[in-house]
C-alpha cells in the first residue's frame, strides 16, 4: 500500500487548509508529490511535512470554485484526484 489520505472537503478562499497522508513506515517525504489544481487549471505544488504516522500537507486555495488535489507517491498516482469546493 502506498498510503491513504484524508482531506476535509471545502473551505473559504485564501485560507490555509491541510490534510494528512498516512504512509508506510519506510516512506520518505521526498517521495510524496501533492498538487493543488485551481478552477482555472493553475497547478501549485504543495509541500509535505513529516509527522508521526505520515505527512501533513498545507495549501491555500486562491480561487473560488471547484479545486482538485492530486497525489503521487514515488511518481505513481494515489487514488483518484479529489475535487472540493472553495467558497
Amino acid at each position: 500500500s502506498r498510503g491513504a489520505w484524508h482531506h476535509r472537503a471545502g473551505g473559504p478562499v485564501n485560507s490555509v487548509q491541510e490534510f494528512h497522508v498516512l504512509t508506510p513506515q519506510a516512506a520518505g517525504v521526498g517521495e510524496l508529490e501533492v498538487t493543488l489544481v485551481s478552477p482555472s487549471g493553475h497547478r501549485t505544488p504543495c509541500p509535505a511535512k513529516a509527522v508521526p504516522g505520515g505527512q501533513v500537507v498545507q495549501f491555500t486555495p486562491l480561487e473560488v470554485g471547484t479545486c482538485e488535489i492530486q497525489l503521487k507517491y514515488g511518481g505513481e498516482p494515489v487514488g483518484k484526484p479529489r475535487p472540493f469546493q472553495v467558497s
